[in-house]
């Protein structure tokens, strides 16, 4: 692997692990593994929609939903994280 492909490797690799501690911070896991989660605004209280969350967070979902880690989906009361594998 070249310097080149090792260094866009890395820079996913920490673009993964940054949107993975936004996700733990800044949202509400859902269930025992950590694999559904619901979104909260920059005050730390839970929002129904993603569009009503902070704007990093907004950013870190839509990393993690763009690299396949997992889809939003909405359950009865708003929209929830899915997550199809664990995050970095």
């Amino acid at each position: 692997m070249s310097s080149t492909e090792q260094q866009t490797a890395r820079a996913f690799e920490l673009a993964d692990r940054w949107a993975a501690r936004v996700v733990a911070s800044d949202c509400v896991p859902i269930g025992p593994r950590g694999m559904v989660w619901s979104f909260c605004d920059e005050n730390g209280i839970e929002v129904q929609e993603l569009e009503d969350a902070g704007v990093e967070l907004q950013e870190a979902v839509a990393w993690l939903v763009e690299r396949g880690y997992g889809s939003l989906n909405r359950d009865g009361v708003g929209r929830l994280l899915k997550l199809s594998k664990e995050l970095p």
